[in-house]
Parts: structure tokens; C-alpha cells; sequence
């Protein structure tokens, strides 16, 4: 092999590969800053979390198995909103699957519109807790949410049940 040949290869192998760990950095940074703000929120609220999972770069969730409490986030506008819940103050945990038809391509004619984990409260005339999972106008298609809520649901109705 002459040494154009070499040279195309090399510049070849690297145009193609770049770019994947471009984005494999930018998803590591992203992710990272995901887990600094949930860990800072939950900080602030003197909760220490035992377990902790975030999905789609615009929700993160974790709980404090001591304290019996929660943090959620979620991000709306750039802006991150959250909930601390004390999960002493509930009894139930549920997952809700709203299912809306004309919401988009859905195949079988169905499809979550909206995932969420729905804590019920203990003291009648309390609203309950609903922690979105998967909002179908933020985004187009369900991609693990469904593994997740449901983990979180068996954590949560275990410690609920303690």
C-alpha cells in the first residue's frame, strides 16, 4: 500500500468516526449535568439518594430510603421544576397509561399519550401525586419509559407497604 492510499484511509476512518464521539461527549456531559442538578436539588432538601434514574434529558427522579422521601424533575422550558414528596403522607402508588387516539402516527391505532406514577395520599381530600414518565407532546415515541415507571412503582409500593 503507498503511503495516498495510507493517508485516505486514515482521513476516511476519521471523518466517519468523529463525529460518534462527538456525540457520545456531548450525551456524557449532558448526563452529568442531569445527575449534578438532581444530587444538588436533593441536597438542598437534606435528602441522600439510595437510587436515582433520569430518561430523555428532561426528567430525573430519586429517593431517599432513610428520609422515606422523593425528588422529581422535570424540565419545561429550560426551566427544571420539582417535587420533594414525603412518602409517609401516602399509601398507593400506581401507574396511569392515557391513551388518546388522533395524537399522531400510533400504530394499532393506540398509543400512550401520557405515562405517569400516581401516589395516593393517605388523608382523604388530598390530591394525589401524579410524576409524568412519558408526555407524547414532548416527545414522539416511548423508549424505556415503560421499564421505568414500572421499577419505580414496585420500589415505591415497597416502601409505601414498609
Amino acid at each position: 500500500m503507498d503511503m495516498a492510499s495510507a493517508l485516505v484511509a486514515i482521513i476516511s476512518i476519521a471523518a466517519f468516526t468523529l463525529p460518534f464521539i462527538y456525540l457520545s461527549r456531548v450525551q456524557s456531559n449532558k448526563k452529568k449535568k442531569i445527575l449534578d442538578l438532581i444530587k444538588s436539588k436533593a441536597s438542598e432538601h437534606n435528602l441522600k439518594l439510595d437510587q436515582l434514574d433520569y430518561w430523555n434529558q428532561q426528567y430525573a427522579i430519586g429517593l431517599d430510603e432513610s428520609k422515606k422521601a422523593i425528588i422529581y424533575l422535570k424540565k419545561s422550558n429550560d426551566n427544571w421544576n420539582e417535587q420533594v414528596i414525603n412518602l409517609t403522607d401516602y399509601h398507593k402508588c400506581i401507574i396511569r397509561d392515557s391513551h388518546k387516539k388522533n395524537h399522531g402516527p400510533i400504530t394499532n391505532g393506540n398509543g400512550a399519550a401520557n405515562l405517569q406514577l400516581v401516589l395516593s395520599p393517605k388523608t382523604p381530600g388530598i390530591p394525589e401525586k401524579s410524576l409524568d414518565f412519558f408526555d407524547r407532546s414532548e416527545s414522539l415515541s416511548l423508549n424505556g419509559e415503560w421499564v421505568l415507571v414500572d421499577k419505580w412503582r414496585s420500589v415505591l409500593s415497597e416502601k409505601l407497604s414498609a
